[in-house]
């Protein structure tokens, strides 16, 4: 299960060059409120093949971070169309699905939110490339704030994921040599 999502994103320390006109848009209102935009160094995807596979996509935009986990039904591949939005828990095991966190900075903190409802519109999932439509409503994660994310990723390259036994389990996580985009435990 991809529970690590939120945590992965606090750790983000770094991003990589994902791709010629893909990027990212996001906007947040509510009790946390802001803008960000990010080009195609501050998005990158990565798909995990296997019955319980997924597809992350991530962007970082300084300090302000989205990562969007999409769970195909069991044994499908995913096509474009609406995904509906869990908390990142639920959300493997509610498939098909999808989880969203965010890691916003504003002018006077950084904060974690995650989703608890909302939509994803998967646009393309093809040749490579990635791009979703998101609005989903998020809850801080001290419980204390919400607010409404519309976000948008754009054209993303998507690279596979590691090829190795039960790839898509919680090692996946780990950081491969040279990754500063990926979390370590």
């Amino acid at each position: 299960m991809r529970i690590l999502l939120p945590a992965a994103l606090l750790l983000l320390p770094a991003c990589r060059p994902a791709g010629e006109g893909s990027g990212v848009t996001a906007r947040l209102s509510g009790a946390v409120q802001g803008e960000a935009r990010g080009d195609s160094a501050a998005v990158s995807a990565l798909r995990c093949d296997g019955a319980r596979g997924w597809v992350e996509v991530r962007g970082v935009m300084g300090d302000t971070g989205i990562g969007l986990v999409l769970y195909p039904a069991p044994d499908r591949a995913l096509a474009a169309g609406r995904l509906a939005v869990h908390r990142p828990g639920e959300a493997d095991s509610l498939r098909p699905a999808a989880a969203v966190s965010v890691r916003w900075l504003d002018s006077t903190r950084l904060q974690g939110l995650v989703a608890d409802s909302g939509t994803v519109t998967l646009e393309r999932l093809d040749a490579g490339r990635v791009s979703a439509r998101i609005r989903a409503r998020l809850r801080s994660a001290a419980g204390d704030s919400t607010a409404v994310l519309t976000a948008a990723f754009r054209d993303v390259p998507l690279r596979a994921g590691p090829t190795v036994r039960d790839a898509c389990g919680p090692d996946s996580l780990r950081a491969a040599p040279g990754d500063s985009a990926r979390p370590t435990r």
